[in-house]
């Protein structure tokens, strides 16, 4: 029998922080393959240096908002739950009026929506409702 699995604040942001560090590395060494996976499409000299400035900031955030000593402060949730339901958001407005996507679009978007509902739900202390 598996161990039952919490997913808590705590956990949850240290999930979706984790997520977003390879993000952050993944924007930063190969920008291109990112933007054709996700939007089906190539970048140019300056998307390029906007995409691995957003790799950078991803990373940041990820370090700002990592659970210490088994909570999660309140600050911590609500970022990444903007974030997330920002994501999920833009995604899902891009695919629907995007004329081609990349392959990974719809499942990042999906992922954003179910961790954005989920941090919705969670508590710091590592309690859900």
């Amino acid at each position: 029998m598996l161990p039952e699995v919490k997913l808590g604040g705590p956990s949850l942001v240290m999930l979706a922080a984790g997520v977003e560090v390879g993000t952050g590395v993944v924007l930063i060494a190969a920008p291109s393959l990112f933007s054709t996976l996700l939007f089906g499409g190539e970048l140019g000299t300056a998307g390029t240096a906007i995409a691995r400035l957003g790799g950078i900031a991803l990373l940041s955030l990820a370090v700002a908002v990592w659970p210490h000593g088994g909570t999660a402060p309140v600050s911590a949730l609500r970022a990444m739950l903007l974030f997330s339901a920002g994501c999920a958001l833009y995604l899902v407005s891009f695919g629907f009026r995007a004329e081609t996507v990349g392959v990974i679009l719809w499942p990042a978007a999906v992922a954003h929506g179910v961790l954005g509902i989920l941090l919705a739900r969670a508590k710091p202390d590592g309690g859900t409702p």
